[in-house]
């Protein structure tokens, strides 16, 4: 501390000053002496190598794309449209001519860590005229964007990238050398400028959208998370339901059972593998935003647990019919529930989960002076992985 006294004689400060930096000086080279000793001493006759991880810990959170609704008591398939070529397709909203510049568009997911290259990049497209009188065929061109910028275009109007048979369903996959690495494909939007060849234009049916490649640990596909239809002119946005908070969500066909839960009936969520191979996987939760689909009346409550399997393997349970996870009577409320699941530990179980949400409606509902039957709303039903590779 300086002393009180502001009257030191300057020649005393200049000696204190040198006396600093000659110490200072001194301390280094002593320390990086011994530094260099010690290094020295470790390393003679020794073959040392030093190894960074190649993916860092971290959380990387995935929707679950493909949903199965058993609320009826059988299942049915409501995942989302453009993820699976499965038939289950979405229509434009309009009838669109070549050279108009409408488009529809995608945004891929974010899963994937970060830092790594990209080989084999390409966009799968399957599309078709939705058919009828004068119909003819659906063609596509496309152009890719990353961070705000187009990185890359792929036939045109003149030079479409595919075209389909009529109604038959098509797919192309296109290589897209552009799209070199992770930070690239996280949150790529590829968009789609589709026209319908008849003398009577008609919609099309697109059936799957999805970006596939390879990073030096495994490959991947990148599922669209946010949709925009411009085939009217007037971009309309439909993001997965189950992917964010947001207006769009999906509500289950059916009334939940009354009073204690049935194990045939569910929502299921069927998770993509995505974690590579060799990974240590560290901690493994789901997020799951929701409410009822109307205020549950005198005193009742929708509630539910849930249960994780590998593939068809049981895991484990969380909650049951006497203990729920969570319970809510709002109609309008979401409620978020973040559950740890503990027994998901490896890479396999991770690429294999599949969880199951039983909801029932407690106690007896229905009828006078019972609470009021009801469906559930889910707004978001993403699984977060914590996991490294050495």
């Amino acid at each position: 501390m300086r002393p009180a006294c502001s009257a030191e004689p300057k020649p005393l400060r200049r000696t204190v000053r040198w006396g600093a930096v000659v110490g200072s000086a001194l301390a280094a080279f002593v320390v990086v002496s011994g530094a260099l000793a010690g290094f020295s001493s470790l390393t003679a006759g020794v073959s040392h190598t030093i190894v960074t991880k190649r993916i860092f810990l971290g959380p990387r959170s995935l929707a679950a794309q493909d949903l199965r609704d058993a609320s009826s008591g059988a299942e049915t398939n409501k995942s989302d449209s453009y993820s699976y070529a499965d038939g289950t397709v979405a229509t434009t909203s309009t009838a669109i001519a070549s050279g108009t510049n409408n488009y529809v568009e995608f945004t891929m997911s974010s899963a994937r860590a970060g830092g790594l290259s990209v080989s084999g990049a390409q966009f799968n497209f399957r599309l078709a005229s939705s058919g009828g009188a004068q119909a003819g065929n659906a063609c596509f061109w496309f152009d890719v964007r990353s961070g705000g910028t187009v990185i890359g275009t792929h036939g045109s109007y003149a030079s479409p990238s595919g075209c389909s048979t009529g109604t038959t369903l098509t797919t192309f996959s296109t290589a897209v050398p552009e799209v070199t690495s992770t930070d690239s494909a996280n949150g790529l939007v590829i968009r789609a400028y589709v026209w319908e060849t008849g003398t009577k234009v008609k919609t099309v049916n697109v059936d799957l959208a999805t970006l596939t490649g390879s990073t030096p640990y495994t490959a991947f596909t990148a599922y669209e998370i946010q949709a925009v239809d411009d085939t009217s002119g007037t971009p309309a946005t439909a993001p997965w339901s189950l992917a964010t908070v947001d207006a769009s969500t999906y509500t289950d066909t059916t009334n939940w059972p009354s009073a204690t839960p049935a194990t045939t009936k569910y929502l299921k969520l069927t998770l993509e593998p995505f974690v590579p191979t060799g990974a240590v996987v560290t901690a493994v939760s789901l997020n799951n935003v929701w409410h009822a689909s109307a205020a549950v009346t005198n005193g009742g409550t929708l509630c539910y647990y849930l249960e994780t399997f590998n593939g068809a393997t049981s895991l484990a349970t969380h909650g049951s019919g006497a203990s729920p996870v969570a319970c809510t009577n709002s109609g309008t409320v979401f409620a978020s529930d973040t559950v740890s699941l503990p027994e998901v530990n490896d890479v396999t179980k991770s690429n294999n989960l599949v969880i199951k949400l039983y909801y029932w409606l407690s106690p007896l509902c229905g009828g006078g002076g019972n609470p009021t039957c009801v469906k559930s709303v889910t707004d978001r039903a993403v699984v977060t992985y914590s996991y490294y590779l050495d």
